[in-house]
């Protein structure tokens, strides 16, 4: 979770974020060690995108799992009773 940028942290909100980084990077008369900064944030973000999308992912079959298990789940009393 460390290479997923804590503001920019799903795939809509990072081409905004590079976009963000990019115009403060242009317009910002920063010292050298606020650029390095700038540009590393925005390599993380690059390289985060992978990342976000495979979470994403899991994160998306997580909730199918669990809308699955929520409506199995909800017919077990009944059948619980039945045994009885």
């Amino acid at each position: 979770m460390k290479k997923i940028h804590k503001k920019w942290n799903s795939s809509e909100l990072v081409p905004k974020g590079i976009k963000e980084i990019r115009k403060q990077l242009e317009t910002s008369s920063g010292t050298h060690n606020d650029e390095a900064r700038l540009i590393k944030e925005m390599k993380q973000l690059h390289e985060s995108i992978p990342i976000i999308q495979e979470k994403e992912a899991i994160d998306a079959k997580l909730n199918d799992m669990y809308k699955q298990k929520k409506l199995l789940s909800k017919d077990l009393p009944k059948i619980i009773q039945e045994f009885k």
